[in-house]
């Protein structure tokens, strides 16, 4: 069920405590969960677990942080939160036009 996400995807959180904030999937499973973080308030060290249907996949995957969660390094908070800064920023910029 989770097959749709892929690591290193940006998400839009629609339910819960956190509806509207945006994450990166870290890690997939099992079934039907994901473990999401922002490198912010929500940290690498401990991410989210969250329901796939609480979530919103956006068609972006952050290519850097899909390569080391695939071969096991480690991903800092700083590459999570400046990554997810950037894809945002880009999206608000496209928004505007």
């Amino acid at each position: 069920m989770a097959s749709n996400l892929e690591l290193g995807q940006v998400v839009k959180s629609i339910a819960g405590r956190d509806k509207g904030e945006y994450f990166v999937v870290l890690q997939i499973g099992p079934d039907p969960f994901v473990y999401i973080a922002d490198g912010c308030r929500r940290r690498v060290e401990s991410p989210k677990r969250k329901n796939i249907k609480h979530l919103q996949p956006l068609n972006t995957v952050i290519e850097d942080i899909h390569v080391k969660c695939r071969s096991k390094m480690r991903v800092s908070n700083k590459d999570v939160a400046g990554a997810l800064k950037k894809v945002l920023e880009e999206a608000n910029s496209k928004e505007v036009r």
